[in-house]
């Protein structure tokens, strides 16, 4: 029960999160942006099957968990707050980790991988993550 709570919270967090931080972005301008929402939904799709791999599925569609996600209106994600204190950003827990355990259960995740690429380098030219 906690594994899937947890789990369905990574699931939207793995992209608002870092979209957030490189772009500056609130909340609710991530998600009215039709294209990044699409970009979004991609990579929660290859997360869900990941999940379904490992024994953990998403009893949900994207749309439903951007709106969740909209309900917090124009918020601040950590991983922004982080990037405009100069502090670590969090990759490696939110989306690393996810480009590993498809790895190892052979699920094809090239939407994650790009947003984990594009967010490491952003972070990285910030000097907030290691090289």
């Amino acid at each position: 029960m906690i594994q899937r709570e947890i789990w369905f919270k990574l699931w939207g967090n793995m992209t608002v999160n870092p979209i957030s931080a490189i772009t500056g972005a609130t909340g609710d301008k991530i998600l009215a942006d039709q294209y990044v929402r699409e970009f979004m939904s991609s990579c929660m799709a290859e997360m869900a099957n990941i999940g379904s791999c490992i024994g953990i599925p998403i009893g949900a569609n994207p749309e439903e968990r951007h709106a969740v996600t909209a309900a917090l209106g124009a918020f601040r994600t950590s991983m922004l707050q982080d990037s405009v204190a100069g502090k670590p950003l969090e990759l490696d827990a939110l989306v690393s980790v996810l480009v590993e355990i498809a790895s190892q259960v052979g699920v094809e995740v090239k939407n994650i991988k790009a947003l984990l690429g594009i967010s490491r380098l952003y972070a990285r030219s910030k000097g907030l993550y290691p090289e």
